[in-house]
């Protein structure tokens, strides 16, 4: 699948919100935080945006492990 999709008749998809492959355990094992497979499921924005607000806080470490969840 190319990097692009060109839309018809004129539009050009240069963004959407789902992770890039692999690009979150990197960042995961880069941070030394405990890996969430959940934040690499496309089919809802919410756990990529869960693992925005880790990124934009520095939330590596679970809590409370009870209540760890994009909820």
């Amino acid at each position: 699948m190319p990097d692009y999709v060109l839309l018809s008749p004129n539009a050009l998809l240069i963004a959407k919100s789902v992770p890039v492959n692999n690009a979150i355990a990197a960042v995961y094992e880069i941070e030394g935080g405990a890996y969430r497979a959940r934040h690499e499921r496309g089919n809802t924005p919410a756990p990529t945006i869960e693992f925005g607000g880790r990124v934009c806080y520095a939330a590596w470490a679970s809590k409370n492990p009870a209540t760890d969840s994009a909820e």
